[in-house]
């Protein structure tokens, strides 16, 4: 079986069921979003993922291998994640905290090789973050440091990279800048699964969706399919206006439903 696929997986924290038996997959090339209210089970379904959470029940599986049976070396090349609000502590300046993506591929106490160093490099100028490679990440702002690792993420060269709501710190440039980002990543084959909460981003975005709803999956399959209006209002509890301009649509909250 080709791709990351989830097939029925389910999480339990104490005595409440985060995941409710989830399944979707994600292709090499292929931009997946995860959509739902808070609470939803979305930062849970990619930690499940990256074999980060706990499943009692279902499999996760990447080009059919189970990650719970690969070493943690070998699931690092192959899964790139990009935290929510990943706390920064070490004074590590931005470009040495995005060389931190080349560890899977080094020895212990190895330098970096030339490829190391380009491909962090590569990384950096892709996420607009080159500019300040010298200072340390302690002193950056909430989106340059978004943007750094996201970098460190992109330097993995993973085959998949998955990103929890990788655009909530980031002013609108950069919003749009960092699904263009994604875009390109899909175009050179990699697979992108990404927590979004901007459902008109989503829709233009992703080729496939997930909506996952208490735990559940309320509905999958390309954008126009699950952001229906009876999907979205039974999920938020909103109506949505929609409109188009040529070949792009566009969709925002209009109205909450109340009770």
């Amino acid at each position: 079986m080709t791709g990351l696929c989830l097939d029925r997986v389910s999480v339990v924290a104490g005595k409440s069921e985060i995941l409710k038996a989830v399944s979707f997959s994600v292709a090499p090339g292929e931009i997946v979003g995860l959509i739902g209210p808070n609470g939803a089970g979305k930062s849970t379904a990619i930690r499940a993922a990256l074999g980060l959470a706990k499943t009692s029940n279902g499999t996760v599986t990447v080009g059919g291998e189970p990650v719970a049976h690969m070493s943690g070396r070998d699931r690092a090349r192959k899964l790139a994640y990009v935290p929510q609000g990943a706390p920064v502590h070490w004074p590590l300046t931005a470009e040495r905290t995005v060389a931190l993506g080349r560890i899977p591929h080094l020895h212990p106490w190895q330098e970096l090789a030339d490829a190391d160093i380009e491909a962090v490099e590569n990384a950096m100028r892709l996420t607009d973050s080159w500019g300040f490679r010298g200072r340390l990440i302690t002193t950056l702002s909430g989106g340059e440091r978004a943007r750094v690792l996201l970098a460190r993420t992109i330097a993995v060269g993973s085959q998949y990279l998955l990103a929890d709501e990788p655009t909530a710190s980031l002013d609108p440039e950069h919003q749009l800048q960092v699904m263009e980002i994604m875009q390109s990543q899909a175009k050179a084959g990699v697979g992108v699964v990404i927590v979004m909460h901007d459902l008109s981003l989503a829709m233009r975005t992703c080729h496939k969706l997930v909506l996952l709803n208490k735990g559940e999956i309320l509905a999958k399959g390309t954008p126009d399919t699950v952001l229906t209006d009876e999907n979205v209002a039974k999920a938020f509890n909103v109506k949505v206006a929609r409109w188009s301009d040529g070949d792009s649509h566009y969709m925002t909250p209009h109205t909450s439903l109340g009770g």
